[in-house]
């Protein structure tokens, strides 16, 4: 099995939070080439709480947009993360030549499973190698 043959073999299910439309039809797209079609897009903040709200099944993983809608990081993961409906959560940049913010480490964050970040435009090779070096589920297999 290939690493893209594990998103689509194992069909996750992907929230991607993006409040421009043509950079989320991109990270769409992303997943698309890489099997992975279960992908859920939002662009509003009201948008993501009614799809936390109503989803029945969690997402394995969650890929935010950094200051998207406003909040501050901590704020938009602590949102997405709230109803433990989130496996795993990668932020992403603005731009590639923007050095990504440390991971946070107050106590506030213990229980968001923030993966880390990327740099804009994600690229299929950048996201694989990020899942690859964390211990959750979705590494375990990529890594076999």
């Amino acid at each position: 099995m290939t690493n893209f043959d594990y998103f689509s073999a194992h069909q996750l299910r992907v929230l991607v939070v993006e409040p421009h439309a043509f950079q989320l039809f991109d990270l769409q797209n992303v997943f698309f080439e890489m099997g992975c079609y279960r992908v859920l897009p939002v662009m509003g903040l009201e948008d993501l709480d009614t799809t936390l709200n109503d989803c029945k099944e969690s997402f394995d993983l969650a890929l935010c947009t950094s200051g998207a809608f406003d909040l501050s990081d901590q704020e938009l993961a602590q949102r997405v993360c709230a109803k433990s409906k989130v496996a795993n959560l990668i932020m992403l940049t603005g731009s590639p030549h923007q050095e990504p913010p440390r991971p946070p480490h107050k106590p506030d964050f213990k229980h968001i499973p923030l993966l880390g970040f990327l740099p804009k435009p994600l690229s299929p090779m950048a996201l694989r190698a990020m899942v690859e070096h964390m211990n959750n589920p979705i590494a375990n297999v990529l890594s076999a």
